[in-house]
């Protein structure tokens, strides 16, 4: 069990900070979201570490170098400030979206050992996005840990965006607001063929607000008939930003 004296300084020391999330931007795929407040964001060595690569590689190489080709870009961010071990990546990536349905999420995450407890559900915003949210146990210690998923495909445009937030499960209660907040802050800009086009079933209500952090609840439906291509680096920052939790709570 913790100390209470130093958590309870470590709350305290939060409250005058409790409202300054930091802002991320990639203006190259038009996304953009509120960062917990007290994480790192990881470099490009420690990346290159999880995707093995070298570390000239790692770098995210912006669209106006990219002389018209396909680019992909990766972040992670670390817990500094807590023992909570919060990690939160994003994986944005030229491309056709790996998956185009939500059950087809859904069923990779279970794959990948994800014990899915929320979702999927479709958000209100970014529209078309799924949310999943679920437990699973880290490296051989078997720590168990609880991670929310976010995938917002954008099939017209050919690119898609994956974010993950993640802590010890037995923190979940504490952290989760703040979570939330970060979901909830998401915005990514889609073409206009997509907007609107993620299917609700029978077909009515598609604007209608859900219930609970603006999710409409569950739709197995797909969004697209096009054919659809596997992802390296959504794998990639979904299992690998993993390999930094192996701090086990005190």
């Amino acid at each position: 069990m913790r100390a209470l004296p130093a958590a309870c300084l470590w709350l305290l020391g939060l409250i005058p900070a409790a409202a300054a999330q930091e802002q991320f931007v990639d203006a190259d795929f038009d996304f953009r979201a509120q960062l917990p407040v007290g994480m790192r964001a990881a470099s490009d060595e420690e990346r290159a570490a999880v995707f093995k690569l070298e570390p000239d590689k790692a770098r995210n190489l912006p669209r106006g170098e990219a002389a018209g080709a396909a680019i992909s870009h990766s972040y992670i961010w670390l817990d500094q400030t807590t023992p909570y071990n919060r990690q939160v990546s994003v994986a944005l990536s030229d491309g056709l979206p790996p998956f185009k349905s939500p059950t087809e999420l859904k069923n990779s995450q279970v794959q990948q050992g994800l014990s899915v407890e929320v979702g999927p559900n479709l958000l209100q915003q970014p529209q078309n996005a799924v949310y999943v949210e679920g437990t699973f146990q880290l490296g051989v210690e078997k720590t168990p840990m609880r991670r929310i998923l976010l995938y917002i495909p954008d099939f017209g445009a050919k690119r898609y965006a994956v974010m993950t937030l993640q802590a010890f499960a037995a923190d979940w209660p504490i952290v989760k607001p703040d979570f939330d907040k970060v979901v909830a802050s998401v915005r990514m800009k889609l073409t206009k063929q997509e907007i609107g086009r993620a299917p609700i079933a029978g077909g009515k209500g598609a604007g209608k607000a859900g219930s609970g952090a603006g999710r409409r609840g569950p739709d197995t439906n797909s969004w697209s008939s096009l054919p659809v291509a596997g992802s390296l680096l959504l794998a990639a920052v979904v299992i690998g930003s993993l390999a930094f939790g192996r701090r086990k709570p005190a």
